[in-house]
């Protein structure tokens, strides 16, 4: 995964910003992490290249303690340290690594992102990805059975096919036996009528 992923998500939430205060981006900034914060929230983000880069971790976390020390008080349960693995392949050796720093919060929480959905661990941006994503399941599966049927079935079995859907997605109060059985009228009434 690259940081950029992380940056573009956090720009378009709208709440999150790259601090530029030097107070505290100075030592950040010499170990090429940033600081994004909103109201709630500082979120320090790393990107690391290597395996060898990343087993220094530790080395970054005592960046972020001086930080602490530094952030006004209301932040101080709410830091979060963001690393972006850039490099391929995790070992299961590695896996059990990210687990153990995941659940050591001392300092602050950690998250480790490697791959897209990583990024569902974290609650406040879940609320951002489920919206970029959230679509009429409904809607979405007649555009596509219009779209299969336009080319596909005759006349008489496009309308056959629509009325099953309504079945399915408009009579919502019909309880799953009454859905089998009126499907089934509606596919006997069509053979009869072919016949």
């Amino acid at each position: 995964m690259k940081i950029e992923t992380i940056r573009k998500l956090l720009i378009e939430s709208d709440n999150f910003y790259l601090t530029d205060d030097e107070k505290f981006n100075n030592d950040l900034y010499y170990n090429d992490m940033e600081m994004w914060m909103n109201k709630d929230r500082i979120l320090i983000l790393k990107e690391y290249e290597t395996y060898t880069a990343f087993n220094r971790w530790l080395e970054d976390q005592s960046v972020i303690t001086e930080l602490y020390r530094k952030i006004p008080t209301n932040y101080k349960n709410n830091l979060y340290f963001f690393m972006i693995l850039d490099f391929s392949k995790l070992e299961m050796e590695l896996k059990s690594e990210i687990n153990l720093i995941e659940r050591n919060s001392k300092v602050c929480r950690k998250y480790i992102f490697n791959e897209d959905k990583d990024l569902e661990k974290i609650p406040f941006l879940i609320d951002r990805l489920s919206k970029e994503v959230d679509f009429n399941y409904e809607e979405e599966f007649k555009k596509r059975v219009d779209i299969f049927t336009n080319n596909k079935v005759s006349q008489t079995n496009k309308n056959r096919l629509k009325k099953i859907i309504d079945i399915f997605f408009i009579e919502e109060h019909i309880e799953d036996n009454d859905i089998k059985y009126k499907t089934l009228e509606v596919l006997e009434a069509g053979i009869q009528n072919e016949n």
